[in-house]
């Protein structure tokens, strides 16, 4: 099928059945409206997946936390010169990174983890879409809380938002330069699927940065920081109790859908989430702020949301389905009154 977006989509389980209409016995009802009600949210699982967690960490935070205000800390100290320079080289180092080889045809004999084994060969290109949607909200959401809470741009806030970025940036830059230098072939390339391996060869050398993911560093180290510097100037502790259910939630979402979507092993993610946290926590912390110490009720928050996030993204059905650029080819033609482009694609 061609999809809007120039792309072909593949369902590696066969063809999909035609909708059946919603009548007949109360059993059979049953198990229509469940097969009708799994493929809803197959298709549209990322928007599902990003109102679950919007509902359900303030929930959970309010039913929680105490309304008592407790006294906002001040900001840590930044220098733009050096803090700066530090967000500017890591991604320079990123991108240097690039250039270091890596074998793209080497299969580990032997997994880091026993459970990593069981997702060899394993794809699925929507969990991959949907775990870039919530990747990104969860890294964009602390933007937009440091802004709105330190009453827009200003000398002050740009201080705590290049501190975010700084955190971020050196995730990312130590992220990158492991991956190329472990080369650990992605769950994906170990699929015998004749569709899956051409979209592997395509892949050049990333299908080979498995070790470890960048998605779950990334969102950690986003989650860490981005709610570590809003909670040193809120009061409520409602507020802090929410930020953190939230980021945290849609990191550990994040970070499951990686490994369902063939990208990630379990060992990837969870190397990936220590990192990411730690980097997020030391990156505040060595600035010579004011020590920020959670609340109970916080620390319950920080521990349990990445596990309902992972339990969230697990409730999510996905396809063993394989997404790959159209190819196509435009041929131009011409016809009596008039003309135009022809596109054509060998299946």
């Amino acid at each position: 099928m061609v999809g809007h977006s120039g792309m072909v989509r593949g369902s590696l389980s066969g063809s999909l059945n035609a909708v059946t209409p919603l009548v007949g016995p109360a059993p059979v009802l049953s198990r229509r409206l469940s097969r009708h009600l799994s493929r809803h949210l197959s298709r549209h699982g990322a928007a599902w997946l990003v109102m679950l967690m919007a509902a359900a960490a303030p929930a959970v935070a309010r039913a929680q936390a105490t309304t008592a205000p407790i006294p906002a800390l001040p900001a840590p100290e930044v220098s733009l010169r050096r803090d700066g320079a530090i967000t500017g080289g890591a991604l320079l180092g990123v991108a240097l990174a690039a250039l270091i080889p890596v074998d793209q045809k080497s299969l580990w004999q032997h997994q880091l983890l026993p459970g990593d084994s069981h997702l060899e060969g394993r794809v699925s290109s929507s969990a991959s879409r949907t775990s870039d949607l919530l990747a990104a909200v969860d890294v964009v959401t602390p933007l937009g809380l440091l802004v709105g809470q330190g009453g827009g741009l200003g000398e002050a806030n740009d201080r705590r938002l290049l501190l975010y970025a700084e955190a971020v940036s050196v995730s990312v830059f130590i992220n990158g330069v492991t991956k190329y230098l472990v080369g650990r072939p992605r769950p994906y390339f170990y699929s015998k699927d004749p569709r899956v391996q051409a979209y592997a060869a395509d892949q050049g050398k990333d299908s080979h940065l498995s070790f470890f993911s960048g998605h779950a560093s990334t969102t950690f180290a986003a989650s860490v920081a981005g709610s570590y510097l809003y909670t040193l100037a809120a009061s409520d502790r409602r507020d802090r109790a929410v930020v953190w259910g939230f980021e945290l939630a849609l990191a550990g979402a994040t970070a499951d859908l990686r490994t369902r979507a063939g990208k990630h092993f379990y060992s990837d993610v969870i190397v990936g989430a220590i990192v990411g946290a730690a980097v997020g926590l030391a990156v505040p912390r060595l600035h010579s702020g004011p020590v920020y110490r959670p609340t109970t009720v916080e620390w319950i928050v920080i521990a349990s949301a990445p596990v309902v996030g992972v339990a969230v993204g697990e409730l999510i059905p996905f396809k063993r389905d394989l997404e790959q650029p159209l190819g196509a080819v435009a041929l131009p033609f011409i016809v009596p009154g008039g003309g135009g482009l022809l596109l054509a694609r060998a299946f």
